[in-house]
């Protein structure tokens, strides 16, 4: 799930730009790698397996999905071939991950793993934000070593979370120094975000940091922490950019201001959103021809020329409709309901709340819900957990 972090944050370290599968397999070669065990186990459980349980009924899930796609490409005219080898890398073993997880071990036992994919993201931008203070905005398509800058701010900011939960719920009596040396990490990837001028990233911080203090803490102390927060953020942040040369400053005032461009007098300004705007209403368009049904899984790629609409609830509806969409908000529901209660007892299952607020925003404003491995590994695990006793009482 972290190797699309992982890989292009030690590129960026080690200064190499990844120029793309038609230049070099490395990237393909460490994803193989990493999705050869999940199978192995799959292969495995459904050798050894006596009898259906109702993990084997949510598997039944991803694979259907891989089915139609095969049926699509060989009797239709849409080439869902790219579909399927990336969710086959990528999603399907975020699936098993989940399942397996959930059925040995608590959240809690990654934590560790986890905390160390942050680290290795905050080194990267430790490293690279110097750089970025030389390259416009608009030019920072493949500093990441070959990786985009929304790539990069979502990779942050799923790091920041990953940081904040494992200080606020993992570690007990912090000595002075930890504080000091987690609050460096906090700046270090806000930095980052900033710079990169990635709005989705400091959505999942924003959102991020609200729901985590909510839980942690009472209501008039999360008040106080947040307002003591953006009160310390605004003075450090003006002392930085006071003490930096003028042309530096200026590229912080430019990416500063790409991150709340869309927020105008009159409310949100979606003209500033990379043009979600104009395929939002194109969307809506698509969904009034055909509201109830919609077009299929991949068949409203016909209507889409390819493209998908940045949004979960349009996608859904441009799939199977006011039905499908009904159909998944009931799923929701009880997601919702079953993840609460993981969450609410206990430590064990904190870190679902880093990797169901990241995946949650993607899905609102970026990505697909097909291809994003956190949206399968949250329902793999979350549904497979609340079949065992396993919240602390």
């Amino acid at each position: 799930m972290t190797l699309p972090f992982t890989f292009f944050a030690v590129n960026s370290l080690l200064s190499i730009e990844y120029g793309g599968a038609e230049n070099s397999s490395s990237y393909l070669i460490a994803i193989l790698f990493s999705a050869l065990p999940f199978y192995i186990i799959l292969l495995k459980r459904l050798l050894l397996r006596r009898r259906i349980s109702f993990a084997s009924l949510i598997l039944a899930v991803p694979l259907l999905l891989i089915l139609d796609a095969v049926l699509v490409l060989i009797f239709s005219d849409l080439e869902t071939d790219k579909f399927i080898y990336q969710f086959l890398l990528l999603v399907l073993p975020a699936f098993l991950f989940g399942m397996e997880l959930a059925r040995k071990e608590f959240t809690s036992s990654i934590s560790r793993p986890l905390l160390t994919v942050a680290l290795i993201v905050t080194a990267s931008v430790a490293a690279l934000v110097p750089k970025m203070l030389l390259i416009p905005t608009n030019e920072l398509m493949t500093f990441f070593g070959g990786g985009h800058y929304q790539a990069f701010s979502y990779s942050v900011s799923l790091s920041f979370l990953i940081t904040l939960i494992y200080y606020l719920f993992y570690i007990k009596d912090a000595r002075r120094i930890t504080n000091v040396m987690f609050i460096i990490l906090f700046i270090i990837q806000i930095a980052g975000i900033v710079m990169s001028g990635g709005r989705g990233g400091i959505g999942v911080v924003v959102i991020g940091t609200i729901v985590v203090l909510l839980i942690k803490y009472s209501f008039f102390k999360f008040i106080k922490i947040f307002l003591i927060t953006v009160a310390t953020a605004i003075c450090l942040s003006g002392v930085v950019v006071i003490n930096l040369e003028e042309g530096y400053a200026d590229r912080v005032f430019e990416s500063a201001g790409r991150l709340i461009s869309f927020i105008s007098v009159d409310g949100f300004d979606f003209e500033q959103t990379s043009n979600r705007e104009s395929v939002y209403s194109e969307t809506a368009e698509i969904i009034g021809d055909s509201p109830l049904y919609g077009y299929g899984i991949f068949g409203y790629l016909k209507e889409t020329k390819g493209g998908y609409p940045h949004n979960f609830v349009l996608e859904i509806l441009l799939q199977g409709g006011v039905l499908f969409l009904a159909i998944w908000s009931a799923l929701f529901f009880v997601f919702l309901i079953k993840f609460s209660r993981l969450v609410r007892f206990g430590n064990n299952h904190k870190f679902l709340l880093a990797t169901f607020i990241y995946s949650f925003v993607q899905l609102m404003f970026s990505a697909t819900y097909l291809l994003e491995p956190f949206f399968w590994f949250n329902l793999a695990y979350v549904f497979t957990a609340s079949t065992k006793t396993c919240i602390e009482q």
